[in-house]
């Protein structure tokens, strides 16, 4: 089957994102359980292999100031060299799939994470 870069991305994403089978997430795609599957697993390898050029691990001495610096700011919980958070952005509703954009605290919103 010939799936677009896009289709394939997508339907990564939000098997990652959400909870469902591989039968579910394929259905909404268009996408047989297996072929999904096998998406998945090629997409997952291609992010596992581009991890080192986007994520780097901080060396002995840039760690060890992160950490100093966390305990600092944090009232002296130690041992902590970064944080993620996140936050609601509010959006108008998409027409067709609200109900993904719906949140826990009951309005309408995309959510930005950042560390």
């Amino acid at each position: 089957m010939n799936v677009s870069i896009e289709k394939k991305m997508m339907f990564t994403i939000w098997t990652l994102a959400k909870p469902g089978s591989f039968l579910a997430v394929g259905d909404r795609f268009g996408l047989s359980k297996s072929t999904g599957h096998q998406i998945f697993k090629n997409m997952i390898t291609i992010l596992a292999n581009l991890l080192p050029k986007y994520v780097k691990w901080p060396n002995d001495t840039s760690r060890a100031l992160s950490e100093k610096v966390f305990e600092a700011r944090s009232c002296g919980i130690s041992g902590v060299i970064r944080a993620i958070d996140g936050c609601h952005i509010p959006c108008k509703h998409p027409v067709g799939n609200a109900i993904d954009y719906y949140n826990r605290k009951r309005y309408h919103s995309i959510i930005l994470q950042g560390s």
